[in-house]
């Protein structure tokens, strides 16, 4: 990353992970604006927790963290409006908004296999059953959690990692791009990529 012109910075990507939401999110899409290259890529990325699949030590583990969340009165540290403001101005209104084009939303699916201690890293990383949020019986939980993959044979699941990829204006294409779709890959997108390069080999 590098100054450019005093106040704005000729970024190449700026991606936010699972967070866009917690975020003053017109601010932020305003300096990401600000801060991208032209044609640089704004790209907003989320997953789902593992507590939220369907297969059977998902559901184990999705119980375990319920019964936690009534202990420690988890439900409680979910602002009552959470999702709302989502729900009225979508992300991608925010990123528009803000001037930034939207060029569409892909998925990345891959297999993942967790190991118990890092299902409850997941979990210790969340709001609701931080270690703060658990105080002192932070052990207690950390067992109990552990516990539940107990009796089954594998913590595999595949995780769809989804992403809004958007691009900052002014950039001067001579294709034009499209998202072929969910589940498919940057690279399947119809475009000339030749700005992003040259901006790279630069550095």
């Amino acid at each position: 990353m590098r100054p450019f012109c005093g106040e704005v910075w000729a970024v190449d990507v700026i991606a936010i992970g699972n967070a866009f939401h917690r975020l003053p999110r017109s601010r932020v899409a305003a300096r990401a604006y600000r801060w991208l290259r032209p044609g640089g890529r704004p790209a907003l990325v989320w997953s789902q927790s593992p507590r939220r699949g369907e297969l059977p030590w998902q559901r184990d583990m999705a119980d375990v963290v319920a019964r936690w969340m009534d202990r420690v009165g988890g439900h409680d540290r979910v602002p009552a409006d959470a999702g709302q403001a989502r729900r009225l101005v979508p992300d991608r209104e925010v990123l528009e908004g803000a001037g930034l084009e939207v060029v569409g939303t892909f998925g990345l699916p891959a297999p993942h296999t967790w190991t118990p201690r890092a299902l409850v890293g997941n979990v210790f990383s969340t709001s609701v059953l931080s270690r703060e949020a658990l105080g002192r019986r932070v052990e207690d939980f950390e067992a109990d959690l552990r516990g539940s993959p107990r009796g089954h044979d594998s913590l595999t699941e595949t995780i769809d990692t989804a992403y809004e990829l958007g691009r900052a204006p002014g950039q001067r294409r001579t294709g034009s791009c499209r998202p072929v779709g969910r589940g498919s890959h940057p690279r399947s997108e119809r475009c000339d990529l030749s700005a992003v390069s040259d901006s790279r080999k630069s550095e």
